[in-house]
């Protein structure tokens, strides 16, 4: 079993998605694999973009040998959410979503445990489809459009004598 630990520092190019409609609504992350979910708290908005102080949202799952060559585990594909707390709805809608593939930043590697890497999702608004762009600057533009793009540091840490259960992601 692996932890990963996302701790998102802050997200710009906002407007694209919130529009005036959603402006003073605050913002949330959602992590989602299958049932499991881990959010964020609010933040506000302001200027285009909001920042998180010291959040980390964790998710444990279990990862497989890959038996394909070049790579260390098999696929297992989170999906991270932009969530906005609109004013007029209890529940928080998604605006923006992006799916990654965790288990490329876990290593077997002991020395690489709990390494902390910056990266830069760039969020995809929800009526264009979903895709993810990594990078480790945060001067990336997808395809020239200004999307939402989420600054954070990703880490992986082995769970040594972690039983396996059902209930695992």
């Amino acid at each position: 079993k692996y932890q990963f630990s996302l701790a998102p520092q802050a997200i710009s190019n906002l407007d694209g998605v919130l529009g005036d409609r959603h402006a003073r609504g605050p913002i949330l992350l959602h992590l989602t694999r299958g049932p499991k979910v881990v959010r964020s708290p609010a933040v506000p908005v302001a200027d285009g973009g909001a920042k998180w102080d010291a959040e980390t949202l964790e998710m444990v799952c279990t990862l497989y040998a890959s038996k394909k060559g070049g790579v260390d585990f098999s696929s297992k594909d989170f999906k991270l959410s932009l969530m906005v707390q609109d004013q007029d709805r209890r529940q928080p809608k998604e605006v923006a979503s992006c799916e990654i593939n965790l288990s490329v930043f876990a290593s077997r590697d002991p020395t690489a445990q709990g390494v902390v890497k910056p990266q830069v999702l760039h969020l995809a608004p929800r009526a264009k489809g979903s895709r993810v762009e990594l990078s480790t600057t945060s001067s990336m533009r997808s395809a020239g459009e200004d999307v939402p793009m989420l600054e954070l540091t990703l880490a992986s840490t082995h769970l040594k004598d972690a039983v396996v259960d059902d209930d695992a992601v």
